[in-house]
């Protein structure tokens, strides 16, 4: 632990924010989006397979997707500053 380079701790940091850090912001801007645009509601009384099938929230693929969309450039400025 001692011997460990400052270099290898913050790379350590970035990895875990890597993975953390975009799904807390996907989950940010989904949640203000969808004050804005709600997903439509779904009629209770229609019980078809179609309606089964429609999206009743944000999946996690999504919010991490969005998440690296925002975030991506970011990391890869910190990286390429700091950390090559």
């Amino acid at each position: 632990m001692r011997k460990t380079s400052p270099d290898a701790w913050m790379f350590v940091v970035f990895i875990i924010g890597v993975i953390v850090i975009p799904i807390l912001v996907g989950m940010t801007v989904l949640k203000l989006y969808r004050q804005v645009k709600p997903l439509p509601e779904i009629d209770p009384k229609a019980s078809s397979f179609v309606h089964l099938d429609q999206i009743q929230q944000d999946s996690f693929f999504k919010i991490t997707l969005v998440g690296w969309l925002i975030t991506g450039p970011i990391f890869y400025f910190i990286y390429a500053t700091y950390l090559s």
